[in-house]
């Protein structure tokens, strides 16, 4: 976020460009974390329900239980952000004849993650 605020505050085409590098090799690594995010948190859950299930029927159905739907919100609220981004920045990205597969991909990406999304949220409630 940091490199994006030095992108927007720089002037010169040159160091407007080196900036756009920065945010976006930030980006990839964030988009990484947050790919791999969905996988660990399953794990982890998993781990929680084998070795207590009772402490696992707490977390996802007692009084605390808005901060698990909150988290599975805000994630899912970063995903489709994310995908959002870059099906808005496809000029750039998708310009070549070979990445329109990638295009329709991304789109199709959003509308899973809008779906599984509800669905997480609707279960919890």
């Amino acid at each position: 976020m940091l490199a994006v605020f030095h992108f927007l505050d720089r002037k010169s085409h040159k160091d407007k460009q080196y900036w756009d590098w920065v945010s976006s090799y930030g980006l990839n690594w964030g988009l990484l974390g947050l790919v791999i995010q969905p996988f660990l948190g399953f794990i982890y859950m998993l781990k929680i329900f084998d070795s207590n299930e009772k402490a696992f029927n707490f977390i996802m159905h007692g009084p605390r239980a808005w901060e698990m739907l909150l988290m599975v919100g805000i994630l899912t609220l970063l995903f489709l952000s994310v995908i959002n981004f870059f099906i808005e920045r496809r000029e750039q990205i998708f310009s070549k004849i070979e990445n329109k597969f990638i295009h329709k991909m991304f789109h199709w990406f959003f509308w899973i993650g809008l779906a599984a999304g509800f669905i997480l949220i609707s279960v919890r409630v």
